[in-house]
Order: C-alpha cells, then sequence, then structure tokens
C-alpha cells in the first residue's frame, strides 16, 4: 500500500467513526498504544473496571488486576479470550509488569523486533520466571547453556532496544480523560445509511442496525430472575413433566451440565413455566419412556427450541438415544 493510499484509507476511516459519533483520539508523536495505555491506567486509578479490545500482545503489559483487562482477538472477528492477570500468567507464563521483557526475548515478526535465537515463548517465560527480568538473566548468562548463552551475549543489545520499543507509554498529554468518554451518543440513522450507501456498506449496515439500535439505547445494572427448580422423582413424573411442556406453545430452553460428551442433567423450561425449570438427572435418561417423552419434546417435528452451547448439547442427547 501506497503512503497516498494509506492516507486515503485513514480518511475513511475517520469519516466512519465520526458519523457513527465515536470518539477519536490521536497525539503527534505518540502511537495509538500509548493513547490507550494512558487512558487506561488514568481509569484504572479512578476506579474504573477498564476493558481493552485489541489483537496486538503488546497490550498484555496493562492488565491490571482488579480495573484493566484486555479482550484479545484470538483469530478472526469472533474468536476473543477475555485476560485478567491470571490469564496473562496462563497464556505466556510470565506476569503482565514481565510481559515486556519477556516478549523482547521471544521477539515480534508483526513489529519487525527480532527476538533471540532459539529462544521460543516457553524459553523466555522460563528465563524470566527465573531471574525476575532481563538485567539479572544477562548478569547470570553464564549459567546457560552453551548455544543459549552465546546467542544471549550476540543479540543483548537487539533484546534491550526491543524492550524500549514495546514498552508503552502512560503519560501522553490528553486533553480528555476517561470518564469524558464514557456514555454513548445517538448517532442519526439516515446520516450513517446515507454515508454507508455511499461506500456501499449495505450489509454492514444492517449488521449495525441488528447490533445497535440508537433509538433504543438502555442501561441494565442488572436483571434477577427467580427460579424454582423442580426433578422428578422417578421415571413417571418425568414423563409427565415433559408431556406438560410438549403441551404449551411457547419456546422450550435446554441448557445441559455436559463433561466431555458425557450428560450430568438436563435443564429444561418454557416460556410460558414463569421461572420454573425441570432438572432432569442423567440416570433418568436410562428409562426408555423418559428418551421417548423428551424425543417428542425436543426432536424432530416437536417443540421449537433454544439452547446454550448446543452442540455438545447435542453430542450428549444422541449418546442417550435422544436426536
Amino acid at each position: 500500500m501506497s503512503v497516498d493510499q494509506a492516507e486515503r484509507v485513514v480518511k475513511l476511516v475517520r469519516e466512519v467513526l465520526a458519523v457513527l459519533r465515536l470518539p477519536q483520539l490521536d497525539v503527534a508523536g505518540y502511537e495509538a498504544d500509548d493513547i490507550l495505555a494512558t487512558l487506561a491506567d488514568q481509569g484504572a486509578a479512578e476506579g474504573l473496571d477498564v476493558l481493552i479490545v485489541t489483537g496486538d500482545r503488546d497490550s498484555f503489559q496493562l492488565v491490571r488486576d482488579p480495573h484493566i483487562k484486555v479482550v484479545y482477538n484470538k483469530r478472526g472477528v469472533s474468536d476473543y479470550a477475555l485476560y485478567d492477570e491470571a490469564g496473562i500468567m496462563e497464556r505466556t507464563g510470565v506476569r503482565p509488569d514481565q510481559y515486556v521483557q519477556y516478549a523482547a526475548l521471544r521477539g515480534d515478526p508483526s513489529d519487525n523486533l527480532p527476538g533471540v535465537p532459539g529462544v521460543g515463548e516457553k524459553t523466555a517465560a522460563k528465563l524470566i520466571s527465573t531471574y525476575g527480568g532481563i538485567d539479572a538473566l544477562f548478569q547470570n548468562v553464564a549459567e546457560q547453556t552453551p548455544k543459549l548463552r552465546d546467542n544471549l551475549v550476540a543479540h543483548e543489545d537487539a533484546v534491550r532496544i526491543n524492550v524500549l520499543v514495546m514498552e508503552l507509554v502512560r503519560d501522553v498529554p490528553l486533553e480528555v480523560g476517561p470518564r469524558d468518554l464514557l456514555g454513548i451518543e445517538r448517532y442519526d440513522v439516515e446520516e450513517v445509511k446515507k454515508l454507508f450507501d455511499f461506500l456501499e456498506f449495505r450489509a454492514l449496515f444492517d449488521r449495525l442496525q441488528e447490533a445497535f439500535s440508537p433509538d433504543e439505547i438502555e442501561t441494565v445494572d442488572h436483571v434477577e430472575l427467580e427460579i424454582v427448580v423442580s426433578e422428578p422423582t422417578g421415571p413417571e413424573e418425568a414423563v409427565a413433566q415433559m408431556h406438560a411442556l410438549t403441551g404449551q406453545s411457547a419456546l422450550v430452553g435446554l441448557a445441559g451440565a455436559v463433561e466431555g460428551d458425557r450428560l450430568a442433567g438436563l435443564a429444561v423450561v418454557s416460556d410460558e413455566a414463569a421461572g420454573a425449570v425441570v432438572w432432569l438427572p442423567a440416570q433418568l435418561l436410562a428409562d426408555e419412556a423418559v428418551r421417548v417423552a423428551l424425543s417428542e419434546l425436543v426432536g424432530s417435528g416437536g417443540q421449537g427450541i433454544v439452547a446454550h452451547d448446543a452442540k455438545p448439547l447435542i453430542r450428549a442427547l444422541m449418546a442417550h438415544g435422544v436426536d
């Protein structure tokens, strides 16, 4: 991409963000990650809970319990992971405050920052965990195997440069603070549609309307549900409860406790049941009459259903002969 093309793309992105009335911040001499880092630290200092949505692993260094977490885009547009301090430790083997030095050893090809040859993620995590940082590591470099020692010595300058490049700035001079950015300003639907039609973003406009309607913005702190759970005492009662649900006109919701493909139990509720849940322990599914009644409820030609985490639930039910 040429410079001219890049500038046109940036201008287009700014135009789309403006019509959606999303805040845009930029400061000469600083990267976007530095602005995010500054706002995150300021927000945490003010007691705000901060979620950083990013596909850049450099933001792992910002994670700090209990206020700063990273929603990391692992793959595509739908595979995300939410990381707190324990999540960063589990993924990388180091604490968030050690992440920069770990990454400096490993290198980052996406930013054209070479690491130490032969030092991958596991070795980098082990070295940083053992010595606490690169200063102590290079002071004790003689303790390493000859090949690793030679590679570390030869690339020490590059590692230290990586640290300087990867460490995010947390004191960018900003004219606004995190509280100034709270809230969602309603955008003008016709204005957005006009621009999206011009850009031929018609499918994106439909998806935007499905995901977020500016005419229906509301804040919900929490929802309380009062649930009454009944567990059949035997197969006959279970059959009767399944037949009662089958006679209703509303959707039936299913939620299963699945371990691997083994079903521990099945929760069944109807929209008409006013919070009443039937819990079927897996042992009741050993009874043929219960399986038949459940098949009549959720099988082909049966009740319309909604389910959470449906695929493992479907596999587990099929193992009991319920399709």
